[in-house]
């Protein structure tokens, strides 16, 4: 019997069962190792020009791709709208969008940090904390923690009321 390449190719004829053990010679693997506290500090990085402008090209070029999509299917169903006219509406819209590009970039050049997980998503994010503060409920004008006010305790008892044990 072998498992993993280790053991008999077949255990007929060497008087052995062909149960393959674990050596227990060698200490464990050390399966808990320390997490160096540098592990944010080497994830966080700013990727390299030409992916930055590969990934904007790219997103560009995707809402082209779907908007073309749409206006082929439209054309499929029976629309009166014509392959130049198809041609002329990705081109506006590619020229849009890279317009609004080179002008968000030059906002964002310097308020945004890369994160890299470890599937190996990169992720960005802004460095300013107005930007990234979570949204606040429509009711709040200003959440201040000294006007916050407790919850309600909700009821302990499980009772039905009288009226639904009627019926």
């Amino acid at each position: 019997m072998s498992y993993n390449g280790i053991g008999l190719p077949s255990a007929k004829g060497s008087a052995t069962s062909g149960h393959v053990q674990r050596s227990l010679a060698r200490p464990p693997r050390a399966t808990n190792t320390k997490i160096s506290k540098n592990t944010h500090a080497r994830r966080a990085h700013t990727p390299d020009a030409s992916v930055r402008a590969h990934a904007r090209a790219r997103e560009v070029e995707l809402r082209v791709a779907q908007l073309r999509d749409t206006l082929e299917d439209e054309q499929d169903r029976g629309s009166d709208i014509t392959d130049a006219e198809i041609d002329a509406r990705c081109d506006t819209l590619r020229r849009e969008l890279r317009e609004a590009q080179t002008h968000s970039s030059e906002e964002r050049s310097h308020s945004e940090v890369t994160t890299q997980s470890p599937s190996g998503v990169t992720a960005y994010r802004a460095r300013d904390k107005r930007t990234t503060a979570p949204p606040q409920k429509s009711g709040d004008a200003s959440p201040s923690p000294s006007r916050a006010s407790p919850r309600p305790s909700a009821p302990t008892s499980r009772a039905a009321p009288a009226e639904s044990r009627d019926k």
